[in-house]
C-alpha cells in the first residue's frame, strides 16, 4: 500500500467519523422542510408514496386511493360485513388453519346472504378484499398472519 492510499483511507475514515459525530442530515421533506437525520437505517420517516416527503406531510400531499375511499364509505354503511368476516376468520383459525384466503370468506358471505335474505341483491366489491384482510389482521391479534397480502399499489 502506498503512502497516498493510506492517507486516503485515513481521510475517508475521518470523514465518516465526522458524519457520525455531527449526524449530518440525510434528507429533508420537500413540503415542510423538516430535516431528518440518517439515524434509522430503514428510513421510517419517509412516505412510501414519495421518498422526498415525510410521513407527517404525506397525508396532505397525496390523496387517498379511490378504492380506499370507497372502502371506508362502504365499511361505515355496512359494519355487519366486517363483523361477519371477523367471525368467519376466527372460525377458520379455531379449526386449526394457519393461512386462509379472504376471497373464500367473501364467497361464503355472498352465498349465505343470497340464501338467507330476500329483496335487494347483496353486493360485495372484490376490490375490498385486501383492505378487509389487512384491517382484520391489524385489529385482531389472534388473526395476525391468517391472510396473505401483497404490497399495495396506489394511484
Amino acid at each position: 500500500m502506498s503512502l497516498s492510499s493510506i492517507e486516503k483511507s485515513r481521510a475517508a475514515i475521518a470523514a465518516y467519523n465526522q458524519r457520525l459525530v455531527f449526524h449530518e442530515p440525510d434528507w429533508s421533506c420537500v413540503e415542510c422542510g423538516e430535516v431528518y437525520h440518517d439515524e434509522c437505517p430503514d428510513d421510517t420517516q419517509r412516505s412510501p408514496e414519495c421518498e422526498d416527503t415525510c410521513l407527517k406531510c404525506a397525508e396532505d400531499v397525496w390523496p387517498k386511493d379511490p378504492i380506499e375511499e370507497k372502502f371506508e364509505a362502504f365499511h361505515a354503511e355496512n359494519p355487519g360485513v366486517y363483523a361477519e368476516l371477523v367471525r368467519l376468520a376466527y372460525s377458520v383459525r379455531n379449526a386449526g388453519r394457519a393461512r386462509y384466503g379472504i376471497a373464500t370468506l367473501f364467497e361464503v358471505m355472498r352465498y349465505r346472504r343470497d340464501i338467507q335474505t330476500s329483496g335487494d341483491v347483496f353486493k360485495l366489491n372484490n376490490n375490498f378484499r385486501a383492505l378487509y384482510a389487512r384491517k382484520i389482521m391489524d385489529e385482531h391479534e389472534g388473526l395476525s398472519g391468517l391472510f396473505a397480502t401483497r404490497r399495495r399499489r396506489t394511484g
